[in-house]
């Protein structure tokens, strides 16, 4: 009975709902939206890169395609970086500190050419180019924060350079300091980042000035060093711009002030790989024993960098290898090169070129047979170039005999290789070579002589006895008197000695 009673009971709930659900209104349709399908993806746009306007080249050049076989021995290489015209004229923008001496030595003619040259210069800037200009004398100031130059802003720049003035002593380490700051806070990835910087005296403190370069250098910062004068260290800045890969110069005038800055801006417009960075890998066995304008590079891999390339211009380094023995006949794999550069001509980027220098070991004959002489020269001049700097960087640090002997032995191989083949650059930087010699004890800092003692000649007065006497000194040989043109003499010989190493040169030479 209790089973049916639930039967029952739901039926009868059943029956209620479906009365009820009989009764009610009917449910109304429920109208089908369709979602309509989702809009196809945007076509991907590809933006073209811009192609490598293969303006740079990279080329290694034996001193001769044979090496001489059965022993080991020396091998020169040229290694040439070149670039070849723009095909447009469009120029990348400028990012320029320029660091101005406002010292005491640059009173009367060289401060007024000095400014009129820096107000030139501002009128070459196009708009957004970037500027910055700094002088040093007792304290650095900052004249022009760095700043985009345009229409509105010319003439308030200029003003300030106008009112610059020659005072105090040489503060060149701030000086370079902060013109460096001011270039690297508004760094152009997209342009030239240089300082240029004009100095006519010794600073006072050249202490920082080395790690100053090295900063610049790793951050790609061009330094360009001006001399003006005859009383600034030309080693030190000589080897401040090739840290960097920039420029050295000397001025012996300051009305050539305003042409320096003027090549430098149109250099720089110019400009078609940026930062270079040069890798050498010496082959199996091979050592590189010297670079030419790299002091102290050697081993077996090196890697330095060379600075900014405008258009028809070149850089030739000579690479110095020991090569080990082969049998005749053999392959030596002498070299590997490698350049990485910014392209500035068609923004197409980071580039590399790549290239290989072999030769084959052989007799003397084929040594000799295969002998470039165009290379040969240009290793002759650098090993001249190369002692004029280290003679004149000894007769500074007060050892004038000993860079005597340095000019000595650079004469002797100078005439040698004049005797192997004639080379007219050559034989007129030997000519030379006399007069620096005479010039170098105007470098030797002062010696102070010792006054004699009366104890050095005799014994007191009435005893009768003489006093001790010092060893006989040996009698110097007489050298001619430096001649009066000395310091001009010394400022244009390292000069062109840098030039010759580290500068790079018009493609036509």
């Amino acid at each position: 009975m209790r089973k049916l009673g639930s039967i029952f009971s739901i039926l009868t709930v059943s029956a209620g709902l479906v009365a009820a659900l009989g009764c009610g209104p009917p449910p109304k349709p429920v109208a089908l939206v369709q979602t309509p399908p989702p809009p196809p993806p945007p076509a991907q746009v590809q933006v073209a890169r811009p192609v490598d306007p293969q303006l740079v080249d990279l080329t290694g050049t034996p001193g001769s395609t044979a090496v001489l076989a059965g022993a080991p021995g020396d091998v020169t290489v040229r290694v040439r970086v070149e670039a070849r015209a723009m095909p447009r004229s469009q120029r990348p923008p400028l990012n320029l500190g320029l660091v101005i001496d406002t010292s005491g030595s640059m009173a009367g003619q060289a401060i007024d050419d000095a400014r009129a040259a820096a107000i030139a210069l501002v009128g070459k800037l196009e708009p957004g180019d970037r500027l910055a200009v700094v002088v040093f004398h007792s304290r650095t100031e900052l004249l022009v924060p760095s700043l985009i130059i345009s229409k509105d802003n010319v003439a308030d720049i200029q003003a300030r350079l106008g009112a610059m003035q020659a005072t105090g002593t040489t503060d060149m380490g701030n000086g370079l300091a902060v013109g460096l700051q001011q270039v690297e806070a508004n760094y152009r990835q997209d342009g030239l980042n240089r300082v240029v910087l004009l100095g006519d005296g010794v600073p006072n403190d050249p202490s920082a000035l080395a790690g100053l370069a090295q900063r610049a250098a790793s951050e790609k910062i061009t330094l360009t060093m001006l001399g003006l004068g005859v009383e600034y260290d030309e080693t030190l800045m000589a080897s401040l711009a090739q840290q960097t890969g920039g420029t050295f110069r000397y001025l012996d005038d300051s009305t050539k002030v305003a042409q320096a800055f003027e090549q430098e801006i149109t250099r720089m417009t110019r400009v078609v790989a940026r930062g270079i960075m040069l890798r050498l890998q010496a082959g199996p066995g091979v050592v590189i024993k010297s670079v030419s304008g790299q002091p102290g590079q050697t081993g077996t891999a090196l890697a330095f960098g060379l600075g900014d390339l405008s258009e028809n211009e070149r850089r030739d380094l000579v690479v110095r290898l020991a090569a080990p023995a082969r049998k005749a006949g053999a392959t030596v794999e002498l070299l590997d090169a490698q350049v990485s550069f910014e392209d500035m001509a068609a923004g197409a980027g980071a580039l590399e070129r790549h290239t290989f220098v072999g030769a084959r070991a052989g007799d003397a004959s084929d040594v000799a047979a295969g002998a470039d002489d165009e290379v040969m020269r240009l290793a002759a001049r650098a090993a001249l170039a190369e002692a004029v700097l280290a003679a004149i960087a000894t007769a500074r640090a007060g050892q004038v005999p000993e860079a005597r002997g340095i000019l000595t032995r650079a004469a002797k191989e100078a005439a040698a290789a004049l005797k192997l083949r004639d080379d007219p650059e050559l034989r007129a930087k030997l000519a030379e070579l006399p007069a620096l010699e005479q010039s170098l004890p105007t470098l030797a800092p002062p010696v102070e002589v010792a006054q004699p003692t009366a104890a050095d000649t005799t014994g007191p007065t009435g005893s009768g006895k003489r006093g001790r006497s010092k060893s006989p000194q040996p009698v110097a040989t007489p050298q001619p008197e430096p001649p009066a043109t000395a310091p001009s003499i010394i400022k244009g010989a390292s000069s062109d000695a840098s030039e010759t190493l580290s500068n790079p040169r018009p493609t036509s030479n």
